[in-house]
């Protein structure tokens, strides 16, 4: 059975616990807060010295991080990494979109807006943050706008990669009016077979209390 240590609060998390459900394989969810420290208690970091959330334990004693290094490891042989090289190129092409260019910008602007504050001094960096994720979703919408999915004709961990932060965005301060091809994307993604949102998925997965799965780790 996977492992996987995850902030329910967090988009990178819910990429994985999504396409572990999606593809049917067992996973206990091991709830690690960021914001409460759990990420910085030593136990932790002897188990995951980059000292981040997700962290997958996986059934053979293996383990990692980094969300779209898992997405793509979990959906290995499954119609969500599509073999197609061509579509696979274009699928890699959006995951590094999102970590560059998107989930720096959208996701930091949401952490400080909707659950830290943003830090003393950091008001021009906030600005530079929501100019930079305004771009990344233009992007975005001005790609959705000839394409229902990212990566070929159907939904594949791209989208899930993009899902992740895009359907959570307004809680960084954007608004989603702005991008309508985004807004009619993220109800297909939503309306796929077994889709979960972040908290039903969170809600019904089987759970591990963190201080439990470090003493048996």
């Amino acid at each position: 059975m996977y492992r996987l240590f995850a902030d329910p609060t967090s988009g990178n998390c819910y990429k994985v616990a999504l396409i572990l459900h999606l593809t049917g394989q067992e996973a206990q969810i091991v709830r690690t807060s960021v914001i409460e420290g759990h990420t910085q208690d030593p136990r932790f970091r002897a188990l995951n010295p980059d000292g981040r959330v997700p962290f997958l334990q996986f059934p053979d004693g293996r383990a990692m991080g980094e969300s779209n290094a898992l997405l793509l490891s979990l959906a290995r042989g499954t119609a969500y990494r599509p073999a197609d090289p061509v579509e696979e190129d274009a699928l890699l092409a959006w995951l590094f979109f999102e970590q560059y260019s998107f989930e720096p910008n959208i996701a930091t602007a949401r952490v400080w807006r909707h659950f830290t504050g943003v830090p003393e001094g950091h008001a021009e960096v906030l600005a530079a943050k929501m100019a930079n994720g305004a771009h990344a979703l233009k992007v975005l919408d001005q790609a959705l706008e000839t394409r229902a999915f990212l990566a070929g004709q159907h939904f594949t961990v791209a989208d899930i990669a993009l899902y992740a932060y895009a359907h959570l965005a307004g809680e960084g301060g954007f608004d989603l009016n702005d991008y309508p091809a985004v807004r009619a994307w993220l109800a297909r993604v939503s309306d796929q077979p077994g889709f979960l949102d972040m908290p039903a998925l969170f809600a019904n997965a089987p759970t591990v209390d963190f201080d439990d799965a470090l003493a048996a780790a």
